[in-house]
């Protein structure tokens, strides 16, 4: 059985692979461009660090290699990598069931708790796999330009990065247990791995979260130093994301064992015999608002965590801003701060929100959101749900253009939240924004997540196994170039490779036409490509 699960892993596990080593190699390799007078370049970094704190925690030892791959690197992968983990456990919870194989498993006379252990041990060997292979060339690539790093102090980080994998893939495993579709269970870790993060990223900024982050595994992460020189390993926070992770094995074990197949664990039984009369409810006759009212309780959700997450931003805002006006104005380190989150770009007050929120926070959710639907549209593909729905008869030009025009609807739900929140959170603050070029950040929000969605679509098109996978890779990359870009001073054009790049300062700017037409351009493009690929192939394959 384990050997069958592994086989479902495979796709993800080189995917994550990648990741991890290109993107390690990449900012091991982007170290010796620091210069060299490494404590000035350090002392600069950590300058800069409190900004992206709400990201990843502050920097020990930036004067070594090793230090600053634990922060700029593993520091950020370890959240993209906890995603792999959800996407994993619900497919195992949720997935198996909705495919039938469980049903398969169980009338063969295969216990629940081995089918559900075998998912786990396979999980653990792919993710150990992914993290040995990507840690190795990591550490070759380091000793290749002259920068080692001991592949010792890599494998105890990649340790940690395990435990905190394992800890969302059983958080995966036990939402799967409590909605009866993985595209739902998926909703609720997605949901829960966001809150859980930021929760610990902007308890480093607010003393009013810290006795609150304890309950994320990311809070215990940020202890774990196996990478970084002349620091305690730390031990009691690894122990304590393995307890994390055991105790919702232990969890999901009970709950699966407590259940019917294909029932949640709230609904004991199998659901009777199937309705013949059709639903009086108006908005299930139209295809795309049914997509919106299957998900009204996960989109619901997302609105309220977004709308918190805004405000929240508008919140910090002011006393961080205060504490600049403070620093003396011929601090270089000062004045790099204000630069890189654009309190510098701007009013002040404009400059950090536009940073802070639009630039960053509410881009990358977007994406994330684009992500899930990109799984449901794979899971719609492999479990028969779009065999069903090309057989009522609907087009496949009219799937693709549903699916197009429910993610921008949903998207725009999102987006309005956030808006707003922000708005309420600025005169709450007594704060002003204008708010023509404020519509016109929220607005070009939306074809950000076109973009995803679109490159999703046609991914999922070509191959639905792989396309979250490969979705979320491209996410990351394009995710860290803006921030890598300061550090590395590459080219201008190796900026405008992230999507999130392209989306610029709209907040300070206003409306660049350029951008506006490019993200929309490359997102039609991929449904195009969508509509060309799924008109090419069969469907489940």
């Amino acid at each position: 059985m384990v050997r069958l699960a592994l086989r479902a892993n495979i796709w993800p596990c080189v995917g994550f692979t990648a990741l991890v080593a290109f993107y390690g190699a990449f900012l091991a390799s982007s170290y010796a461009a620091l210069g060299a007078d490494r404590a000035s370049a350090a002392r600069d970094l950590e300058a800069i660090a409190p900004a992206f704190s709400f990201i990843v925690a502050l920097p020990q030892r930036l004067d070594t290699n090793a230090g600053y791959l634990a922060w700029f690197g593993y520091g950020q992968l370890v959240a993209f990598l906890a995603f792999w983990g959800v996407l994993a456990g619900t497919f195992a919870s949720r997935g198996e069931d909705e495919r039938g194989l469980t049903d398969l498993w169980l009338s063969s006379g295969v216990t629940r708790r081995r089918v559900l252990l075998s998912q786990v041990a396979a999980f653990v060997v792919a993710a150990a796999v992914a993290l040995a292979v990507g840690g190795a060339v990591v550490s070759a690539v380091a000793v290749a330009v002259g920068e080692p790093i001991p592949i010792t102090a890599v494998a105890l980080q990649s340790v940690g990065v395990l435990a905190v994998i394992l800890a969302f893939f059983t958080l995966g495993l036990v939402a799967g247990q409590l909605v009866p579709t993985r595209r739902g269970a998926l909703g609720i870790g997605a949901f829960a791995l966001v809150g859980l993060f930021l929760l610990n990223g902007f308890s480093r900024q607010s003393d009013a979260l810290s006795t609150l982050r304890w309950v994320s595994p990311f809070a215990y992460y940020d202890r774990i130093h196996g990478l970084v020189p002349e620091v305690p390993f730390g031990i009691g926070p690894l122990v304590a994301v393995v307890a994390m992770a055991a105790g919702g094995l232990l969890v999901a074990v009970a709950a699966f064992e407590a259940r019917d197949v294909g029932a949640t664990l709230a609904r004991r039984g199998v659901p009777g015999a199937p309705r013949r009369t059709p639903s009086g409810n108006p908005l299930l006759r139209n295809q795309v608002l049914t997509m919106l009212y299957d998900q009204r309780v996960g989109l619901s959700i997302w609105c309220l965590a977004i709308a918190w997450q805004a405000f929240f931003i508008t919140s910090i805002a002011d006393p961080f801003l205060r504490a600049m006006a403070a620093a003396d104005p011929g601090d270089a380190s000062a004045a790099q701060l204000r630069a890189v989150t654009g309190a510098g770009h701007g009013q002040p007050y404009e400059g950090f929100v536009g940073f802070e929120w639009f630039g960053t926070l509410a881009g990358f959710v977007v994406a994330a959101y684009a992500i899930t639907q990109v799984a449901r549209w794979a899971g719609d593909d492999s479990d028969g749900r779009l065999e069903m729905l090309l057989s009522a008869p609907v087009s496949r030009v009219r799937v693709v253009a549903d699916r197009a025009l429910a993610l921008m609807l949903a998207v725009a739900l999102l987006v309005a939240a956030g808006h707003v929140a922000i708005a309420v959170g600025t005169l709450t603050n007594r704060a002003t924004l204008d708010a023509g070029r404020m519509a016109v950040a929220s607005a070009m929000l939306l074809p950000v997540a076109g973009v995803f969605g679109g490159l999703g679509a046609a991914a999922s098109a070509w191959r639905p196994r792989v396309a979250v996978a490969l979705l979320s890779a491209f996410a990351v990359i394009s995710f860290f170039i803006p921030f890598a870009q300061p550090v590395v001073r590459g080219p201008e054009w190796f900026a405008h490779l992230s999507i999130f790049d392209l989306y610029g300062t709209p907040l300070s700017d206003g409306f660049v036409s350029w951008r506006f037409w490019l993200l929309g351009g490359l997102g039609a493009a991929g449904f195009a490509v969508s509509l060309f690929a799924m008109q090419r192939r069969d469907v489940g394959r």
